[in-house]
């Protein structure tokens, strides 16, 4: 979601963002492993109305689609592995 403006740093990797009012629920400051560099022009961003965040913070994702799969061989047997693209989330997320 986002981009949302960083007001102020509050730590060696802490910062406080600036939320939109439907948002105001959610603690301002996040860790910077949370954060990513803003790379896309901010009127091409997910509304936070698209994304049903519930008081407890929990969202529900849905795999979309399987990007790749990938077998790898052992003596004993075949472990296959599945790349999925999850709703919510950028190409880059795939898990």
């Amino acid at each position: 979601m986002g981009p949302y403006q960083i007001i102020e740093r509050k730590g060696p990797v802490a910062y406080k963002i600036q939320l939109p009012e439907e948002l105001s629920f959610i603690f301002p400051i996040f860790h910077v492993s949370q954060l990513r560099k803003c790379l896309k022009v901010p009127e091409q961003r997910v509304e936070p109305q698209n994304i049903k965040i519930k008081a407890d913070l929990e969202y529900k994702e849905q795999p979309v689609s399987i990007v790749d799969t990938k077998e790898r061989v052992t003596r004993n047997r075949v472990i296959k592995t599945y790349k999925v693209e999850w709703s919510h989330r950028d190409d880059r997320d795939a898990t």
